[in-house]
């Protein structure tokens, strides 16, 4: 069976971590209160209630990805979505730009587009590519990277005034088909049959979907690790953090099934059938002491344990399929391995002249 590779590039060098010189590990931002600086968007205006369709764009910073058919969906972070026809796999074709204020994560299920729009989450019927149409919208879900006065006007920060909580202190508290894409291994969404997960930097959000795409009951649960990034697989979240890889099981109230700790790093995780592969990376948001490729075993989903650690220079997102890992190394480029032998993975191929940050293999 012939592989195709999808790449997600970008021009300027995107991470999800934490800065750590910000403020100790045991501490998390609790409250803050900031200025208005310039205004963006009137409420009218960035909680839509139609999606414009306009013309496609060269995208010069990308995030995150998805795959449905033949059909490529990449996140314009804060405006939009640009959907590419992979069909020809030579010459893929911008189809149509989706305005979206505030987007920067996607999920697909259902041939439903799931988005957050700022601190909103809508679900946008994409059965026609060129006529897609908002069908459902939960609101408040998301915090604001962004000030939002008392008429849901946003506007960029202006000065701020931050309050921090012990981490420690914090972790009791938590507040109370067909069709589905494939996702990258940077995401912050994903979705199972019945529910729409999502990260935030320390907390789980599960929200039922009722018909596939209209919004029922919403939970959230307090993390007490940094999360960066989560997928699910064969009934169970996997999520990836700066000290681990944490299983969740799914549902309304998923709960914590098991975790395998490392390190402090940035941490993408790639599960397959009894095993997981979790990439480690140094650079200025990680303060890993080395880069690095590990392999977990999780036939025994309560105990994962190590079955080896590749030590490999910059590595970032990744997909498995058969026995071959695609590896995105950012400017290093991408490398393909055998891991038909995973004590003794060997190098393929290696595509140094892309930049590379996630993959998708079709």
């Amino acid at each position: 069976m012939k592989n195709y590779i999808f790449l997600l590039f970008a021009f300027v060098f995107v991470t999800s971590c934490i800065d750590v010189d910000i403020f100790d590990d045991s501490d998390v931002i609790d409250y803050y209160d900031c200025e208005k600086g310039e205004l963006l968007y009137k409420l009218s205006e960035w909680k839509i209630a139609e999606v414009d369709v306009l013309p496609t764009k060269e995208l010069d910073y990308h995030l995150n990805f998805n795959l449905l058919g033949t059909n490529l969906f990449v996140v314009d972070d804060q405006l939009g979505v640009q959907v590419y026809d992979v069909s020809n796999l030579e010459n893929p074709k911008p189809v149509a730009y989706y305005s979206i204020p505030g987007v920067s994560q996607l999920s697909i299920d259902c041939n439903t587009l799931f988005v957050d729009n700022f601190t909103d989450i809508i679900s946008i019927d994409i059965s026609d590519i060129q006529n897609p149409s908002v069908v459902d919208r939960i609101e408040n879900v998301l915090s604001s990277y962004y000030v939002i006065d008392e008429n849901g006007d946003i506007y960029n920060y202006g000065f701020c005034d931050f309050w921090y909580v012990d981490a420690e202190l914090a972790t009791s508290s938590s507040n109370s088909n067909g069709g589905a894409g494939v996702q990258g291994s940077l995401s912050k969404f994903t979705t199972d049959n019945g529910h729409l997960y999502l990260t935030t930097s320390y907390s789980l959000i599960s929200i039922e979907r009722i018909n596939c795409n209209e919004f029922g009951q919403k939970s959230e649960s307090y993390l007490d690790f940094y999360a960066e990034t989560m997928y699910y697989f064969n009934g169970n979240i996997y999520i990836g953090s700066t000290t681990g890889m944490f299983v969740y099981s799914t549902g309304l109230n998923p709960e914590k099934v098991s975790e395998f700790l490392h390190d402090y790093a940035c941490d993408p995780v790639y599960p397959t059938l009894g095993r997981a592969y979790v990439t480690l990376r140094t650079g200025t948001f990680c303060n890993n002491a080395t880069d690095q490729l590990d392999i977990i075993n999780t036939e025994d989903i309560l105990n994962p344990t190590l079955v080896k650690t590749y030590p490999i220079q910059n590595p970032i997102g990744l997909s498995v399929s058969n026995n071959y890992l695609y590896l995105a190394r950012g400017q290093f480029g991408l490398n393909v391995y055998d891991i038909s032998d995973e004590l003794n993975m060997k190098e393929l191929i290696h595509f140094d002249e892309v930049y590379a940050q996630d993959v998708i293999v079709y």
